[in-house]
């Protein structure tokens, strides 16, 4: 059998990676404020409202304007 070189992969360099939409990378991060904040409640003494603010921040922002967590959702990318 000969060999053509041939294989099961492609190792051309024009696939683009593409990131989450706007509003998923503000419901996850609504989810991981969440989680900062009840780590507070379970765990801490004093509550981190600054963490539940943020999630509600990003909450708002993913359902109304999704499009103002762009900047920050290229960044993470």
């Amino acid at each position: 059998m000969a060999d053509s070189g041939k294989t099961h992969e492609s190792f051309d360099r024009n696939e683009t990676i593409q990131g989450s939409s706007d509003r998923a990378f503000g419901i996850v991060f609504t989810v991981v404020f969440l989680l900062i904040g009840s780590w507070s409640l379970i765990w801490g003494d004093t509550v981190w409202w600054w963490a539940f603010a943020v999630a509600a921040i990003f909450l708002i922002a993913a359902f109304v304007i999704p499009k103002a967590l762009a900047p920050l959702n290229r960044a993470w990318m």
